[in-house]
């Protein structure tokens, strides 16, 4: 049983719209296509990356939210508070009881900023 006192920060899921500029140049932009979530959010491990001489880090975040079925590894998440940016890496897991309470987001953040 997912407590919604777990529930503590507020999120959006974005999709990723490409689309052809003046010049005919890709133009990546993000929609929120659900402005707002109560979700918790959770950093599970800092991994340090050597890449192009420059040290870079790349946190694992797990990020819970209620069951819905609109969400998947296209989409990226927004934390409202700070907008911090989190891939989703991986399709949403629903949870081992019913699969109709809760989704897990396996996320990272830090390298790609969701793209």
């Amino acid at each position: 049983m997912l407590s919604a006192g777990r529930l503590n920060q507020r999120i959006a899921i974005e999709a990723q719209i490409v689309s052809r500029g003046p010049s005919n140049e890709k133009v990546v932009t993000w929609t929120p296509v659900i402005p707002e979530l109560w979700a918790e959010v959770k950093p599970m491990s800092v991994t340090g990356l050597l890449a192009a001489q420059a040290l870079q880090s790349q946190a694992t975040y797990v990020i819970t939210i209620r069951y819905r079925t609109d969400i998947d590894r296209q989409m990226r998440v927004r934390r409202l508070r700070d907008d911090m940016i989190f891939a989703i890496e991986a399709e949403p897991l629903p949870d081992d009881r019913s699969g109709l309470e809760w989704l897990t987001l396996h996320c990272s953040q830090g390298l790609n900023d969701g793209e």
